[in-house]
């Protein structure tokens, strides 16, 4: 599946949740910073396949990935060199496990859209258990408020968490 289909078929859902997540976090919060981040964990078990997109603030990446490299990273140019740095972040900070099973997520690439982007990932074969942990600590050694909304859907049944730095794991079971 392309990256520009995985975009579309999951676009209604991320932007529905980020904006419910935008207006709660601010309504809090409205002279502080915000930081927050969706990732979506998508598994058909007939397929034996897992998708994950993940979306984050593109400054905060670039602040991240910046302040790693010692120079400024511009994310809006899709480059070769800038798909291997989103690559090792999203790799370091963002795992998957089924049952007690550690998932190879492969980094298929990202995508610029307006002030975020929008990593893609997906693993293969996988067999299925009913216990799936997700965890993301991403951007936390940057930002101590840093929030993610994580979904799970398996076979189209959707169950959702919250996760605010310190926390970095969030647990579904089916």
């Amino acid at each position: 599946m392309s990256i520009s289909n995985h975009l579309s078929k999951f676009h209604q859902h991320f932007i529905v949740n980020f904006t419910i997540a935008l207006v709660l976090v601010c309504a809090g919060s409205a002279a502080h910073p915000y930081y927050v981040g969706v990732t979506e964990v998508s598994i058909e078990t007939a397929k034996k396949d897992i998708r994950v997109s993940c979306k984050l603030n593109m400054n905060d990446v670039q602040l991240n990935l910046s302040q790693s490299a010692g120079k400024a990273i511009d994310l809006s140019n899709i480059t070769p060199a800038n798909q291997q740095l989103l690559s090792a972040l999203i790799q370091a900070g963002l795992t998957v496990q089924m049952g007690s099973k550690h998932i190879n997520l492969a980094f298929l690439g990202y995508s610029v859209e307006d002030d975020a982007i929008w990593c893609f990932l997906e693993a293969k074969n996988v067999k299925y258990y009913p216990r799936i942990t997700v965890c993301n600590n991403l951007l936390y050694n940057q930002f101590e408020s840093q929030t993610h909304f994580i979904h799970c859907i398996v076979n189209g049944g959707r169950k959702s968490s919250k996760i605010t730095n310190p926390e970095k794991c969030a647990m579904f079971v089916y």
